[in-house]
């Protein structure tokens, strides 16, 4: 039995939720909900407010039968019940008001992983950001980091998440967007940026000086190649006033930082932590109005590993030292480097992957590569680039015999000419590798 007291009933304080017993939960939020677990026991609920009058609802269900939470599908944000339904994988473009909290809510699908990213579109004003779940606890919070945020979260499938997004200087214009974590793909940033913050960072290239002026901080975005080896020089132009830079990975972690020397304003380090191929963040900050010269020197060759696969008699190429290590972790016999590659050149090597078979293919051949992949292959993108001086040739095999394990490549002539002897099919030369 349940019996409701006199709504019009008053008492000082927050609304609060009261359970026979004399048990009393304080509701810190404009919605709540309890969970009890006495079986056939009599209860009463109170619900009281001590300021103006108020428009309320609740509804009591066996915690099975629960469901989800409610909200209106066209609110304004201002509550949990109002909250804005957001859809997966969908930018959302927003105006944050300050001082406010704003509410958003989005459904989960079959996967557990996903990513928030989120970008004030303005400056680098800090955003608070919660994340709570179908019950309003908060599972996750943090600040942004100079205005944007790249938050990994583990959600249950087919569930109801609440997004609660507060900050507290002017309005602000942000833009974010929840995407199962492996089609996230890299933190955006603007083409035409200016420069202020993370989303608005200016891309710059590899191996080219860069000249800037600042007085507090400014942004930039590069890509790395497959080179194994990345070099900072920074110079103080002006004088020998300190000046700082930081790098950070796509997460916005900073990865590698220094100073100019104030001795003769000039830096030099090894980027010794950054990774083939993926995308970081640069800043140049001084407490002076100071003009610099920057450049990110990257090695012009890289070492190609070359791995065995004994049970499938495949061999395997690959300039990712990652990847090498999770090979020979899983039983591929190391064969150390087979030759040097060019850190980037105008004839790519394209990788390709047969899932049935299991075995790899390599080609500098667009046509061989697109024909592949409508037959089923899978591409993996550029695995590394052929020497345009042709300084080295990697001479091309195939066993007409075998299922995996087809084609080999190598610089050694002698190890070529013994396998065409042993039947192996002559293909003449494959790519080319730099001189040593």
């Amino acid at each position: 039995m349940l019996e409701p007291e006199n709504p019009a009933s008053k008492s000082s304080g927050a609304e609060r939720g009261f359970i026979a017993g004399g048990i009393g939960i304080c509701a810190t939020s404009s919605v709540h909900t309890y969970a009890r677990r006495v079986k056939n026991s009599a209860y009463y609920l109170r619900v009281d407010s001590g300021f103006e009058d108020r428009t309320y609802r609740f509804k009591i269900t066996t915690q099975t039968d629960a469901g989800n939470t409610e909200s209106i599908s066209d609110g304004d944000g201002l509550s949990f019940y109002q909250a804005i339904p957001v859809d997966l994988e969908k930018d959302n473009f927003e105006s944050l008001k300050a001082d406010k909290q704003t509410y958003y809510s989005f459904i989960t699908n079959s996967t557990t992983a996903y990513k928030l990213r989120f970008y004030n579109l303005q400056n680098t004003d800090g955003v608070y950001i919660e994340i709570r779940n179908n019950t309003y606890q908060d599972i996750q919070s943090t600040n942004t980091i100079d205005g944007c945020l790249s938050m990994d979260m583990t959600l249950d499938p087919n569930s109801k998440y609440y997004i609660c997004i507060h900050h507290s200087h002017n309005d602000i214009s942000c833009k974010f967007k929840i995407t199962p974590a492996d089609r996230a793909g890299t933190t955006e940033s603007l083409a035409t940026g200016d420069g202020l913050s993370f989303y608005q960072a200016l891309p710059i290239d590899l191996n080219k000086d860069i000249t800037g002026s600042t007085e507090s901080k400014l942004y930039y975005t590069f890509t790395t190649t497959n080179a194994d080896k990345y070099v900072m020089h920074l110079t103080n132009t002006v004088n020998t006033d300190e000046i700082r830079y930081r790098i950070y990975n796509d997460e916005y972690s900073y990865v590698h930082d220094g100073y100019t020397s104030s001795s003769d304003g000039v830096r030099t380090d090894q980027l010794t932590k950054l990774k083939p191929n993926t995308k970081y963040y640069l800043t140049v900050e001084s407490s002076h109005l100071d003009d610099y010269k920057f450049r990110i020197e990257a090695g012009s060759s890289v070492s190609m590993y070359r791995l065995y696969n004994r049970v499938s008699g495949e061999h395997l190429y690959t300039s990712n030292a990652t990847e090498r290590k999770t090979l020979v972790q899983k039983g591929w016999r190391d064969e150390g480097i087979g030759w040097t590659a060019p850190a980037t050149s105008n004839t790519p090597v394209y990788r390709l992957y047969n899932p049935n078979s299991g075995d790899h293919h390599y080609t500098t051949n667009a046509t061989e590569k697109d024909t592949l992949a409508k037959a089923g292959w899978r591409y993996e993108g550029i695995g590394w680039y052929s020497d345009d001086a042709k300084s080295v040739p990697l001479y091309r095999e195939y066993n007409p015999n075998a299922k995996t394990g087809t084609h080999n490549y190598t610089t050694k002539k002698s190890e070529h000419d013994f396998l065409v002897k042993n039947g192996w099919k002559n293909e003449g030369i494959g790519w080319y590798g730099c001189a040593n």
